[in-house]
């Protein structure tokens, strides 16, 4: 089955690219198959030095992740960037979502707060959190098509503008979008 990439991934991995570009050739641990091809578009994949200044981490699952944060954590020197890019509950509304199979961390309810719990424990120390496709650019982005809909184009276009103003937060509402992005800095020190 051919699934499209949602767009809030595509614009996490652009930021990451971004933010790890002057980092040199990053770590990637990719649990999500079907950002294979625009992780390549990247230029991210490939040969990797054994250690490396930035890693990147997609889609962090729950089963697993105490033994990828041990691999990322080896691949990592100190003081490297990890950037991780995790679905949160609101991504299971994502029509582009519905074929992809995962047990995600940060789908579950309380699983954006066990990933951060489980980075610091593995000696991270988080920088900054995004969230993409906030809740109220989605609410806003409705309420734009209802009035363009009813005729009432002026509203419309407000409505329309000022949610793309906050389709990316990095304030207390970044938790309910679809998409976190995670920057974290190895410090070495586990808590």
């Amino acid at each position: 089955m051919n699934c499209r990439v949602p767009h809030e991934y595509r614009y996490a991995l652009d930021a990451i690219g971004t933010i790890s570009g002057q980092q040199g050739h990053p770590f990637v641990l990719l649990n999500l198959p079907e950002l294979e091809e625009e992780m390549s578009l990247r230029g991210f994949g490939g040969e990797v030095p054994s250690l490396t200044a930035s890693a990147i981490w997609i889609e962090p699952i729950r089963h697993s992740i105490n033994e990828d944060l041990l691999e990322i954590t080896s691949r990592l020197c100190n003081e490297g960037l990890l950037s991780i890019v995790a679905s949160l509950p609101l991504s299971r509304l994502l029509p582009d979502n519905t074929c992809w199979t995962r047990s995600a961390i940060g789908t579950r309810l309380t699983g954006s707060g066990e990933l951060t719990q489980s980075i610091a424990q593995h000696g991270f120390t988080i920088q900054q959190i995004f969230g993409i496709h906030t809740a109220r650019s989605i609410g806003l982005n409705g309420l734009g098509r209802i009035m363009e809909r009813v005729g009432r184009n002026d509203m419309a276009d407000r409505f329309l503008a000022r949610s793309k103003e906050l389709y990316c937060s990095d304030q207390l509402d970044r938790q309910f979008s679809t998409v976190a992005l995670i920057c974290a800095r190895k410090t070495g020190l586990r808590r």
